[in-house]
Order: structure tokens, then sequence, then C-alpha cells
């Protein structure tokens, strides 16, 4: 190629953009892996790792916000079940259940961040681990409480998972905060 700037003229290869009078030493068929390269696989890799923890985070962002269209269906569900005569308790099982959810989507929307940060080590392994035994947790709560209460037993699946819900929930922080204590967060302080 040859540059048409007034005055320039100078002439370089199109694909490696060295000087065509040195293009003898240039390779441009052959790849040479150089640190330019190095950097832009670990950019790469990076954005990866960064976008797998981000989309984590805005789904259940945007999961929370829909679930604000679930409390009205609840809402409804307490006032059939207030015309059917059916037990106080039992009404606010649907209720509990949903602020338990509520609790869980958000106390897990902000491990991703935390997680982003740690090195890979055991205990974030086991912190992982934790946050993914919620996740399926609260994903089994939201799919119950989307069921017709024509469901047999339904108000006892929904106690006894939001109850292992709030307990797998308390398990997720108390390891974050003996992770903090017993100084397992490798990678925290790098940033």
């Amino acid at each position: 190629m040859t540059c048409r700037k007034a005055g320039c003229n100078h002439e370089f290869c199109w694909l490696c953009f060295g000087d065509w009078k040195d293009h003898a030493n240039h390779n441009c068929n052959r790849f040479i892996e150089d640190e330019t390269t190095k950097k832009q696989e670990n950019a790469r890799s990076e954005l990866k790792r960064y976008l797998h923890y981000y989309e984590r985070y805005i789904n259940h962002f945007q999961s929370a916000a829909l679930e604000n269209k679930l409390l009205e269906k609840i809402q409804e569900r307490i006032e059939a079940m207030q015309r059917q005569k059916k037990s106080y308790a039992d009404q606010q099982t649907f209720l509990l259940a949903y602020n338990c959810l509520k609790e869980c989507r958000h106390t897990l929307m902000f491990t991703y961040p935390f997680a982003f940060y740690l090195y890979p080590t055991n205990q974030s392994q086991v912190f992982e681990d934790n946050q993914s035994n919620l996740e399926t947790a609260i994903e089994e709560l939201t799919g119950l409480l989307e069921k017709d209460l024509d469901d047999v037993g339904l108000i006892q699946k929904v106690q006894d998972k939001y109850r292992f819900c709030t307990s797998r929930r308390k398990v997720l922080l108390d390891h974050t905060k003996e992770g903090y204590t017993e100084h397992y967060w490798a990678g925290l302080d790098d940033y």
C-alpha cells in the first residue's frame, strides 16, 4: 500500500503495516506470538470472566424486578384463600415465602461482584457451591410460588422450600463472615 497523503508516499504492507522496504524480514503469512497477542488473550479471558459474573448479577437484578408481578399474584392467591376460609397461617405462608425470595435474590445479586474479586481457592469454591445451592433453591421456590393453589400439598412444599432457602442464605452469609475473620478471601486486598 502507498500513502496518498501529499508528500508522504510511504509504502507499507497492508497485512502487517510494516515498512515495505523491510518487508522481506516480516513474515505476514506466519503467526508469531508476541506480548501483544498474549495481552489480548488475557484481556479476552478477563472480559469473559467479568461477563460471567456481571450477567449473573444482572439476571438476579432483573428477576427481582419481575418478582413484583409475582407479589400481585400472591396477593390474589391470599384473597382467594380468604374466600375459601383457609387459615391465616396458610395465607401468610405465601407472603413469608415471597419475602424470603426477595431477601435471597438480593443476597445472591451481590455475591457475584464479591466472587469476581476472589482468587480461586478451596474456600472460594465452597463459597460458590453455597451460592449455587441457594440459587437452585430460590429458583425452585419461584416455581412453587407460581403454581396454582389446586396443587396438592402446595402450602407444605412452599413452607419447606422457603425455610430451606432461609437456611441456605444463612449458610452463605455465615461462610462469608467467617472468611473475613479467618482470612479465607484471597484477592480482595489487591483491588
